[in-house]
């Protein structure tokens, strides 16, 4: 199968998505597709970076980058118009990219360059990653395209209330690289102190992009978990460690953590790491958290890539009880907590403390679940519908 996967982004970008839109196109080519990843020129603080290197992916598909004119002066424009006019411009290159290339299936994230594109070509793959706030404007044009590749339940429920064919919307949750976890073999004291973290406490962790679209991950509930732990008596035992905040946020997230009464001893704020370190973070960790709000989006649209690398990491996981990780989570392998409720975080926590086979019980099962969800089998998947389309 020919396959051109179409991402209005930077590449390398320091975001998930570039990493997994690399990935994506890692696995399609291991699972046999001549793929080829098209993006735009555009200004890049990394564009002295190889890729496949950066993310540390095959080199085993071709990037092609289109020259596009792209209207940076019309950025400040009300009403979110500048993405708009933007994609319309990498649309239509994409339109002249595929004029000879008939034999080819078009793969792409990005609605709205699915809409321009799908009264063009005929052969389109739309990998949905958020249901568009005016979904009713892309719904007609997204009956006639192949097929819908969803990340949740919750979406796929969304887009058959539009109209769309159940049979023509599949769920495909995110993956993981099992190999880069696997591959950390140290022990906690080696990996702690490779990292400088504190040996002596129990750690708990958020690893990741510190907001998304603007909105907190989670971050200010488990600062305020921690002070809730300091109020039991727990402040010399549970340390508080999220990685992966901008310099801004960091500023922000710290400037929460004085108010709340907290000190260096408690908590430690670190900046993005290298793809390549995040396991290591991950396993020198005791607990993993993901104490997503109750938003829409995270509530229904999300399926993170740490909760997949959380599950490789081989200990234990708390997440917000959202209808989006229940396609993946359940008892057996995590603890659940209530959203936007630090006090209910914090005892959770304190249970894992008290609770060591607990973690261990569903630190196993978490590792077994996430067995399925390599990258090279969601490649595979996805191929095996479009082969029978």
């Amino acid at each position: 199968m020919k396959l051109v996967y179409a991402a209005n982004i930077r590449i390398p970008t320091e975001k998930a998505h570039g990493f997994q839109i690399m990935k994506m196109c890692e696995s399609f080519a291991q699972n046999g597709a001549d793929i080829t990843l098209v993006v735009p020129t555009r200004k890049n603080i990394l564009s002295d970076k190889d890729p496949f290197e950066f993310y540390g992916v095959k080199n085993n598909f071709t990037i092609q980058r289109v020259k596009m004119f792209n209207p940076r002066f019309l950025m400040k424009l009300p009403g979110g118009l500048y993405p708009k006019i933007q994609s319309y411009f990498f649309a239509q290159k994409i339109i002249s990219y595929m004029k000879d290339k008939e034999e080819s299936v078009l793969y792409c994230r990005d609605a709205i360059v699915i809409f321009l594109l799908s009264q063009k070509i005929k052969k389109i793959v739309w990998e949905c990653h958020s249901i568009p706030n005016k979904i009713q404007t892309y719904a007609k044009g997204l009956k006639d395209i192949l097929h819908i590749f969803v990340l949740t339940s919750s979406m796929r429920t969304s887009l058959i209330e539009q109209g769309i064919k159940e049979n023509n919307i599949s769920v495909t949750p995110d993956s993981v690289d099992l190999k880069a976890f696997d591959s950390v073999t140290e022990s906690l004291d080696i990996l702690r102190n490779q990292l400088n973290l504190p040996k002596d406490r129990f750690i708990v962790s958020y690893i990741g992009k510190f907001t998304t679209l603007g909105k907190d991950k989670g971050i200010t509930d488990l600062l305020k978990a921690k002070k809730h732990l300091n109020s039991l008596g727990k402040s010399s035992e549970v340390f508080i460690l999220c990685v992966g905040g901008s310099s801004d946020e960091i500023k922000v997230y710290e400037t929460q953590a004085h108010v709340l009464g907290l000190t260096k001893d408690d908590f430690a704020l670190l900046p993005m790491k290298p793809f390549s370190d995040v396991a290591r973070y991950c396993k020198a960790s005791d607990v993993l958290a993901m104490p997503f709000p109750n938003i829409k989006h995270y509530a229904h649209f999300m399926s993170p890539l740490k909760m997949f690398e959380y599950m490789a990491s081989k200990r234990p996981l708390i997440s917000s009880d959202l209808p989006s990780v229940r396609d993946v989570l359940n008892e057996n392998n995590c603890i659940f907590c209530k959203p936007d409720d630090p006090k209910d975080l914090a005892n959770k926590i304190l249970f894992l403390l008290k609770s060591e086979d607990k973690g261990v019980t569903i630190a196993r099962q978490a590792y077994e679940d996430v067995q399925e969800y390599s990258w090279k089998n969601r490649g595979k998947r996805i191929l095996e519908v479009i082969l029978k389309i």
